[in-house]
């Protein structure tokens, strides 16, 4: 939060419009000293929709009553009409403490044992495991191929016996 006008276009005063002024004195003269940039924004476009709105409200009594300007009287009427469909005063300070002294009679009910996060079964829950490992396939059983006696049909079998092994101590 800052200060001052911040992002809004209104940082060099001399730029700043009067009514950027006159909104910074009435949030200084309310207290407020530390407020978004953006808040001015948005006091001065509400300010401006709230007036535009007031003087076309004025501008059609004027109209209706068949006078050429717009005088004091139509410009209050403007308001106190405007006033009543935009605005709403909070409930009485008294109706309030009623209210709240009713509701506030009825003790809180007793929090039960069985309380806490109720969870849907595993089954459908995102922390039961949704994978499965894969395995690997059995490499198919090499030939032996007898081509050249006794010695080579032992070369193949060791071979053979040294694959196995191997297999099953990575497996482990």
């Amino acid at each position: 939060m800052s200060g001052g006008a911040g992002s809004s276009g209104l940082n060099n005063p001399r730029s700043a419009p009067k009514d950027a002024h006159v909104m910074i004195a009435l949030l200084r003269e309310m207290g407020i000293s530390d407020y978004e940039p953006r808040v001015l924004d948005h006091m001065l476009d509400f300010t401006y929709k709230y007036v535009t709105n007031v003087l076309e409200e004025a501008r059609a009594y004027s109209s209706h009553s068949k006078k050429r300007n717009i005088d004091i009287d139509d410009v209050r009427l403007a308001i106190q009409l405007l006033s009543e469909k935009s605005f709403t005063n909070p409930p009485a300070r008294d109706s309030l403490l009623e209210i709240a002294r009713a509701k506030n009679s009825h003790p809180l009910p007793m929090i039960k044992s069985t309380t806490g996060a109720r969870l849907p079964p595993d089954r459908y829950t995102l922390t039961s495991t949704n994978y499965r490992c894969k395995t690997k396939p059995k490499p198919p059983p090499q030939k032996i191929i007898q081509t050249g006696g006794q010695q080579n049909m032992e070369k193949s079998l060791r071979r053979l016996v040294s694959t196995e092994q191997e297999e099953q101590k990575k497996r482990i």
